[in-house]
């Protein structure tokens, strides 16, 4: 466990790790809120339904006559909610049911609030952090469990009643924002650590023992320092520094700056990820990079030949909108180590 925290005026938070292995997070907890759309984000109508007896001339008595009257509007949305999943990480994907749940709509049209303990179909969210994008995954509710339903989109909050006097139609245009956290500066300190950052520019150390990092949303630096370490960045401008020991780093999405250290180092890489990567001190002679997910390349001679020499550097291109850069590692001799060097998932 965490053994001080120290905030700052400005919200950023300095935590320290004690002597064993310690869970360090920006936020225990990934909360999201419910940010309207600009201009006249709320629609809504409305329509009522009635019968009335009148005189017939045909028949020349009284019958029963069904009627019906309409409303609508639009004004801008004043509807809030905030949602909150029970995981540390920001970086990377996640697919998990919320913890937390409340919305309330705008006052114009038909007014409801609804919490997790009302919520029918929880659903399994999905965060994308590339696109930074929530999606609620179909998760909605039934509060007559028959006709009337209210869904949770990605950009949209949808809701119908329907009743045999009454009907109605609302939609609230706007997205789910993730919840900032402020700069992160976390020290491990000995023991095997979990580390994780959030949404600033975050500065995480793993120290003594093998540590477990993972970067957020923001441009962050990650270091293992001493030991068997696992860096994995997220979304942006991150730099990996692996320290002494047999290290493991895992790109992210963004350009990612890699320096293994000392030890036999692991610098893992999805092509699909985007970005121009570098690596500062690759060793042929002793480490690696893999390549997981990555059709097409599936051999050292595919990456060979796509391949470039920059007079003492290397450029890697794994796909059209990724590269990694192998500064100072000169492509004779990463071919003459290629098939010690490659690793594929």
């Amino acid at each position: 466990m965490v053994e001080t925290t120290s905030t700052t005026n400005s919200g950023a938070q300095i935590k320290w790790g004690g002597s064993g292995g310690d869970v360090i997070v920006a936020s225990d907890k990934v909360i999201f809120d419910w940010v309207p759309a600009a201009g006249n984000s709320n629609q809504w109508s409305e329509t009522f339904y009635g019968s009335r007896y009148v005189w017939d001339e045909q028949y020349q008595e009284y019958v029963y006559q069904d009627y019906s009257w309409s409303n609508q509007g639009s004004s801008p949305s004043t509807a809030f909610g905030s949602v909150a999943f029970d995981t540390p990480i920001y970086g990377q994907t996640f697919q998990e049911a919320p913890v937390e749940f409340m919305f309330s709509n705008s006052q114009e049209g038909r007014h409801w609030t609804q919490t997790l303990a009302t919520l029918d179909y929880p659903s399994q969210w999905i965060w994308n952090p590339d696109t930074g994008k929530l999606d609620p995954n179909y998760a909605g509710t039934s509060p007559d469990h028959h006709n009337s339903f209210i869904y949770f989109n990605p950009d949209e909050v949808a809701s119908t009643f329907n009743y045999y006097d009454y009907s109605s139609y609302q939609s609230e245009a706007g997205h789910w924002a993730v919840r900032q956290t402020g700069d992160l500066t976390a020290f491990g300190g000995a023991g095997n650590d979990r580390i994780y950052g959030g949404t600033g520019n975050d500065r995480l150390f793993g120290e003594a023992g093998d540590d477990e990092i993972h970067g957020g949303l923001g441009p962050s630096y990650l270091s293992g320092g001493q030991g068997k370490d696992v860096l994995i960045a997220g979304v942006g401008s991150q730099t990996l520094d692996g320290g002494s020991g047999a290290d493991t780093l895992v790109d992210g999405t963004g350009n990612t700056i890699m320096i293994g250290g000392s030890g036999a180092d692991t610098f893992v890489f999805k092509p699909a990820a985007g970005g121009s990567d570098k690596i500062l001190d690759f060793n042929p002679t002793y480490d690696h990079i893999r390549l997981d997910a990555s059709p097409g390349l599936t051999s050292a001679e595919a990456v060979l030949e796509r391949s470039t020499d920059l007079g003492g550097s290397t450029l890697i291109e794994l796909a059209d909108d990724h590269t990694v850069l192998l500064m100072g590692t000169d492509l004779a001799h990463l071919t003459t180590r290629s098939d010690a060097v490659f690793l594929f998932t």
